[in-house]
């Protein structure tokens, strides 16, 4: 197209000529408006207003013929003048102060127009004047204009604080000169500690007014150049990522204030991560909640847009910011990071688990993931992973760094992988619904409907997923399909159109891991005419198969019934049946082994005392204290039974079984406390015996009265974090327990309360031995431990 270079009068013409404009290489727009110009005019009279106008219409139409940089110029309402600029910058960071320096000067040629036309007003005319950047294209010319002009008008009309000219001649600077720094926190997984990828956080430059990002990212709202500074923080965040590893992502922040800023055009960023080699599958857009939506269909329309290209999304700040869930439901992200503020003593507050517990919940019926922000305690950590979410960042995992770790803290890690194999062994039972996926056909949404319903009647298959650009994006079940074809115009309307007519393109999509109990609760609250349709199963948006209420019957008939079946119903440990094979295993493979027999001393009183409920919560932390011991040993492969009432069975190689006792005693007096309600309770006084035997030797404080235990997802309290047991040479004898002096009153309530034994019985040759030997001799034992006052064990040999 042929340059043209115009001074224009109408303001009706503007709107048009944007879109020319930009063609021809516009990169910023200039607004000058004059203060208090309708006080002039009736102060002055119309005539003098008149001749201003005049004079600086001259001014004007003289920038267009004299100065290169100038595309067109013009008044547009009133007293208001518009300049597009075409600058000679080698960045589009560098228009905003190029901008402002040309403003200058075209400000004073104005002033000086102004005051030759009406000399009575020297060095008294003030002009309003803003700059804002252009895109570098635009495909809808008419609403980008207006959006400008509105940002123009915002800028132009305020007053500015003597901080805010500081703040906004640091922001044009530090655009101008690149000054951006990125810093990247790990995200891991809380399943087994590996990277999920890293959050690239952006920093103003060290010692700045701008070096915290949120004033750095709220000056450039207020300036107009919030596009700028994200494509700038988004270019320094890709090009220092060269540390990712295959299928690591970068998440990258995307303000939701970004669409209405005149200069935003999408697909920069794609054509950034191809240039340094970088997957767009593994770039996740971190779209913050800290500000309002207030244009959902807008930015759903960006979103969507970056998605076809391939990139995923994750909603920021859950929790904290505005309408998290609207948000949650328009955009269908494939993560939901959770604001620190839910965070923040999760593992002292019920109220908060039982949130993040639905949102755990309700993040698996949308097809999401679950990131906790701002994990700074072991015992946060904790709860997060009891209460199943996916993954976690924060201080307590790492800091954001520019070389960011790959691994968290070594603690952090035996954290996680503990409580991993805790919950394994609290839900042994529980398949995840990958076992049941059956393969699935996919259509394109553009495929024809008859295509799509020839291939149904042929294989006889019960519903097809749809895709759009390989992406999941709905699901046609063949019933549904043949019954809308069936009807009166049914086949003439939509057999030769594309089947997304015809697609439900809200179906239920879940991860592969997620456990088929789960899937089947989700499955049962869609809505009725949902009710029997497949169920998705996909991993991060790769398409695995899908599952059908058939398959899920079939399951919780044939195989759910047997788990049940093994299982104590009040710990949901392994019961007698799967205890008599684990034993039965090790005599028939001649394989040496201890028994480990657990009992609860006074037991019956206790639940006279407290009740049977609290008996129940007593013997479920017990139940905790055992698969504890055993994750300690993964190397042992401990298995952990309940015989039933509080009688536990361990069976661990013989060379495990004395740490193993030593732990469940220890762990067990260190917080027993927590279950009862009167004195603090100690430990039991030492003793020693001809065989080999353990005591505990310290004891946590009662919690006070007033004080419940947090329960988890099932109800249960949840205990305090069982520590790790301390050697007896480490302890002295007459120690107090958590900083408390073990008093007579406290000693004296020994003999009242609840303690543990446990008998051990180490099998090294268990050649002929039958299993009712065996219990006999566990029994034996187990009296002559329950004898010995306080919390004991006592091995010895079969």
């Amino acid at each position: 197209m042929s340059e043209r270079r115009t001074f224009d009068l109408s303001t009706e013409r503007w709107p048009a000529r944007f879109a020319e404009l930009l063609e021809q290489g516009a990169n910023a727009m200039l607004f000058f408006d004059i203060q208090n110009f309708t006080e002039i005019e009736m102060r002055y009279g119309e005539a003098a207003a008149r001749r201003v106008l005049d004079a600086l219409d001259r001014a004007v139409a003289e920038l267009v013929t004299l100065e290169p940089d100038v595309l067109a110029a013009g008044r547009a309402f009133g007293d208001d003048y518009l300049v597009f600029l075409r600058l000679d910058a080698a960045a589009p960071e560098h228009i905003p102060p190029l901008a402002h320096v040309r403003g200058g000067r075209i400000l004073k040629c104005l002033v000086a127009a102004a005051e030759a036309a009406l000399p009575s007003l020297v060095d008294r005319f003030a002009f309003h004047l803003s700059a804002v950047t252009l895109p570098e294209r635009s495909e809808e010319a008419e609403r980008q204009f207006y959006r400008t002009i509105k940002l123009a008008l915002k800028l132009a009309k305020r007053r500015p604080a003597p901080e805010d000219i500081a703040e906004r001649e640091a922001l044009l600077r530090l655009l101008s000169r690149r000054e951006l720094s990125v810093v990247y926190q790990p995200i891991f997984s809380l399943a087994d500690g590996s990277v999920v990828g890293y959050e690239a956080l952006t920093r103003g430059p060290e010692g700045s007014p701008l070096h915290s990002p949120l004033k750095l990212f709220a000056r450039a709202e207020e300036e107009g150049l919030l596009y700028l500074l994200e494509k700038l923080a988004r270019e320094t965040a890709i090009a220092g990522a060269g540390f990712l590893r295959p299928s690591e992502k970068l998440f990258l922040n995307v303000s939701p204030a970004v669409v209405h800023d005149p200069a935003f055009h999408p697909g920069h960023t794609q054509r950034l991560l191809e240039a340094r080699g970088l997957s767009v599958s593994d770039s996740v857009f971190e779209v913050t909640e800290q500000q309002a939506i207030d244009d959902f269909r807008r930015f759903r329309e960006i979103i969507d847009h970056y998605r076809r290209q391939g990139f995923r999304i994750a909603v920021d700040d859950a929790g904290a910011g505005y309408a998290s869930f609207q948000t949650i439901l328009a955009l269908r992200p494939e993560f939901i990071k959770v604001d620190r503020s839910l965070i923040a003593g999760l593992d002292a507050d019920p109220v908060k688990q039982s949130l993040l517990e639905s949102f755990v919940f309700f993040a698996t019926k949308v097809g999401s993931r679950i990131i906790a922000e701002g994990v700074e305690t072991a015992g946060e950590l904790v709860q997060l992973i009891r209460l199943g979410v996916y993954a976690a960042q924060g201080f307590y995992l790492a800091r954001p760094a520019r070389r960011p770790p790959g691994t968290p803290p070594k603690d952090a890690v035996e954290a996680i992988l503990r409580h991993r194999r805790i919950l394994a062994l609290q839900r042994r039972q529980e398949d995840a619904v990958e076992l049941i996926t059956a393969p699935a056909h996919t259509f394109d949404r553009r495929t024809i409907t008859a295509l799509v319903r020839q291939y149904l009647e042929e294989t006889k298959d019960g519903g097809v997923v749809i895709t759009d650009g390989g992406r999941i994006v709905g699901l046609v079940m063949r019933e549904k399909l043949l019954q809308v074809l069936a009807t009166q115009y049914g086949a003439s309307l939509y057999s030769r159109r594309p089947i997304g007519l015809v697609t439900d393109f809200d179906p239920l999509v879940v991860d592969p891991k997620t456990p088929i109990d789960v899937v089947a609760r989700l499955a049962m609250a869609r809505p009725a005419d949902k009710a029997y349709d497949y169920i998705i199963v996909a991993d991060e948006g790769r398409l695995i198969g899908v599952v059908s209420i058939e398959a899920i019957l079939n399951y919780l008939a044939n195989v759910k019934m047997e788990a049940v079946r093994l299982a104590n119903p009040l710990t949901g440990l392994p019961g007698n049946h799967a205890i008599d094979l684990a034993v039965r295993e090790k005599i028939e493979k001649n394989l040496p082994f201890a028994l480990l027999y657990v009992d609860l001393d006074r037991f019956k009183q206790y639940n006279d005392r407290y009740g049977y409920q609290r008996g129940d919560q007593v013997i479920r932390f017990l139940a905790d204290v055992l698969k504890d011991a055993a994750a300690r040993r993964p190397e042992a492969d401990v298995f952990v039974g309940h015989i039933g009432g509080d009688d536990f069975v361990l069976v661990a190689p013989p060379d495990a079984a004395e740490p193993l006792a030593f732990d469940i005693v220890a762990a067990f007096d260190r917080g027993i406390g927590f279950y009862c309600q009167e004195a603090p309770a100690p430990m039991a006084s030492g003793r020693d015996g001809g065989t080999t035997s353990h005591r505990s030797d310290a004891a946590s404080p009662i919690d006070p009265p007033e004080r419940e235990a947090p329960e988890g997802p099932d109800r249960t309290p949840i205990p305090p974090e069982i520590p790790a047991a301390v050697a007896p040479s480490e302890v002295p004898s007459d120690a107090p327990s958590d900083g408390l002096p073990l008093s007579e009153a406290a000693s004296a309530s020994l003999a009242e309360r609840v303690s543990v034994s446990v008998a051990v019985v180490i099998v090294r040759d268990p050649r002929g031995l039958s299993t009712e030997t065996l219990a006999e001799r566990a029994a034996a034992l187990k009296r002559e431990v329950k004898r010995r006052p306080g919390s004991a064990s006592l091995i010895a040999p079969f």
